[in-house]
């Protein structure tokens, strides 16, 4: 960890940028020293700015000099107020003199945070967790600090595969925020053992393809599920998967399941909503294939939604943070509003002259 902290310094000092992104748009209402000093891969506060509301308490770790809490703060208002923490005493001079009225930042490890429990409405993170070594503390952190209903929204460079010991021990790899890189599922795992719920993609972009392997820019949300105020009550899938499974076990599109209070106040998130009603016998949604034959052309299916695991009116079967190569006709489907949200595809032959004739399976596909 001190190479890492050594070599933000320096670029913290001679404005070199060790990871990058276009994601955000204006940025004229921030400090231009902040602006010239940016560090991140993704925009926690553009892709997901709807989870930040107006005198909510929001905590930015690995602020570095500051632009996400420099947005949030433009967010939550006067009544509002951002705690930025970073381990970078060169990062925090910048923010720290740039400062508006409703910020502060604190030097210290994720680990520890200096604040109270149950005192933030909303975590950001940009490109930070990373590269911290101990992500469970960071996560159970996390947890501690947000209040009950409060949420993270963390921008951070993930992968579809397995990361090679190589690269992970590549120092150059990791100053650039890929050595440290979680696998997707190890990442909701993490999440979810800490206590958080509905994690799930808000955005996932291209960033880089080393060696054959896909990392993405990924925005990711969840929640520390609010306390269950009344009963249960009875629960369905609408669709349009015909099979879900949740934290909270599994569920099939359009049969009534009765869930106690602590499953529906879950399954009232923003990330499962959509999917789920509470009336009876709601209409349901499904959206099958063209016919014709199955060509495949390079294109991978990839959960990164909500769910645990899905299954479409084919029986493609999609399991958090794992690709499966699929044809044209399932991809455009995965395309489709309802889908969207959930799965995200990847083309790996781009590039490359596939010849569609040659990639065609027999009409039992779809």
């Amino acid at each position: 960890m001190s190479g890492i902290k050594t070599a933000y310094a320096a670029a913290y000092a001679d404005g070199t940028a060790l990871c990058s992104t276009n994601a955000y748009g204006d940025l004229s209402a921030v400090p231009e020293e902040v602006r010239n000093a940016r560090q991140g891969c993704g925009s926690p506060t553009g892709d997901a700015k709807a989870y930040i509301k107006r005198g909510d308490v929001v905590v930015d770790l690995g602020c570095g000099a500051g632009l996400d809490a420099f947005l949030a703060a433009l967010l939550v208002g006067e009544r509002g107020r951002v705690v930025g923490v970073d381990f970078t005493p060169e990062a925090l001079s910048i923010a720290r003199r740039n400062a508006f009225p409703n910020m502060e930042f604190e030097e210290a490890d994720f680990r520890e945070l200096p604040l109270a429990d149950c005192s933030a409405d909303v975590i950001i993170s940009n490109c930070a967790i990373n590269l911290a070594e101990d992500k469970t503390a960071v996560f159970a952190e996390i947890y501690r600090v947000l209040k009950p209903g409060g949420r993270f929204v963390i921008s951070d460079i993930t992968a579809f595969q397995p990361v090679p010991l190589y690269i992970r021990h590549d120092r150059e790899m990791l100053k650039r925020c890929i050595g440290g890189a979680l696998e997707f599922a190890e990442f909701a795992a993490l999440a979810r053992r800490a206590g958080l719920l509905g994690f799930g993609a808000v955005s996932v972009r291209g960033y880089a393809r080393i060696d054959g392997l896909d990392f993405v820019s990924v925005t990711a949300a969840a929640h520390k599920v609010p306390e269950a105020e009344g009963g249960g009550a009875p629960v369905v899938l609408t669709g349009p998967m015909s099979r879900a499974v949740t934290e909270f076990g599994e569920f099939r599109r359009g049969e009534t399941r009765d869930a106690d209070a602590e499953t529906a106040a879950a399954l009232r998130l923003p990330a499962y909503k959509p999917y789920f009603s509470f009336k009876e016998a709601p209409p349901v949604r499904k959206i099958l294939p063209k016919s014709g034959a199955c060509r495949y052309t390079g294109n991978f299916a990839v959960l990164t939604g909500a769910f645990s695991e899905i299954e479409d009116d084919d029986g493609h079967i999609c399991r958090l943070g794992e690709p499966i190569e699929v044809c044209g006709k399932t991809s455009a489907v995965f395309g489709k509003r309802g889908y969207r949200g959930l799965v995200t595809l990847i083309n790996r032959a781009a590039g490359r002259d596939v010849e569609a004739a040659d990639a065609v399976c027999g009409g039992g596909c779809c």
